[in-house]
């Protein structure tokens, strides 16, 4: 099966960048790393997660553990098949959003910090794949990398992967990057970074009712204001907010109502 292979820092061109990339990893580091994720796997602690290891520089999977049966495939077909059975079974919707904007994001944040600080963050978002019935399911993962010190580049992924399909009732994807740093009594982590992704573009533009809400909003009117002027209630005006907030990745009204603007919206 051939990929596409897209623009730079997206996850596939990446993948080509460190193909066959000869500098030398210590493997103790590596299974360090996965033993770190298997301490805070209480995260979601009513699903059985699947930890991995996945070399990078040989698109294949060097480990796979703990509930690899909600895949409904057998072990093998992700170690023999690596990245290439992994993006098969993907939502192409969804890898699509990952190739071109988690990953982009996950590579750009990392120029920004110390190559002997970059296991230290945990890049998570949620995707969906088409498991061994047939069905689509929904899953959230969460992991670090070991990257190049020559380029900066991922070399390696670690980390664990739960099935969210039980509660997942929407397509959005959520990203995150958090800093996580170990202490005597556990981890601690830090909020770094959080990003909406829709896969399908009709769910990133706003409602008719939205965009009467944000014309409101730019008259300088409260969220009470507008609630008694359309007869809704103020909790009603405020999920509306956080729904537009969402849908174009502002983190408050001013910025929002500046992308609007920008993009023509209103």
């Amino acid at each position: 099966m051939k990929l596409k292979r897209s623009t730079i820092n997206s996850y596939l061109n990446v993948l080509d960048k460190v193909y066959y990339n000869d500098e030398e990893i210590s493997f103790e580091f590596i299974y360090q790393l996965l033993t770190n994720f298997k301490q805070v796997a209480n995260v979601i602690p009513f699903t059985v997660p699947v930890f991995f290891i996945i070399d990078y520089t040989k698109a294949q999977y060097l480990s796979l553990s703990g509930g690899v049966h909600m895949t409904l495939y057998p072990p093998q077909e992700f170690l023999e098949g690596g990245i290439d059975f992994l993006v098969h079974i993907y939502n192409p919707y969804d890898f699509k959003v990952y190739n071109e904007k988690v990953f982009n994001a996950n590579v750009n944040f990392l120029k920004t910090v110390s190559c002997q600080e970059h296991h230290k963050y945990v890049f998570s978002y949620n995707f969906r794949f088409l498991n061994g019935a047939g069905e689509w399911c929904a899953v959230y993962q969460r992991s670090s990398y070991i990257t190049s010190k020559q380029t900066g580049l991922p070399l390696y992924n670690i980390g664990m992967v739960s099935d969210i399909t039980a509660f997942k009732t929407d397509t959005t994807m959520l990203h995150t990057i958090e800093y996580f740093e170990q202490k005597e009594d556990g981890f601690t982590k830090t909020l770094v970074q959080k990003n909406f992704f829709y896969p399908y573009e009709e769910d990133m533009l706003l409602t008719r009712r939205e965009k009467e809400i944000l014309k409101r909003m730019t008259d300088g009117l409260t969220s009470k204001e507008i609630a008694e002027k359309f007869f809704l209630s103020e909790d009603t005006i405020i999920n509306h907010r956080k729904n537009m907030l969402r849908k174009t990745n502002t983190k408050n009204v001013a910025e929002l109502i500046s992308y609007c603007l920008k993009n023509k919206i209103i």
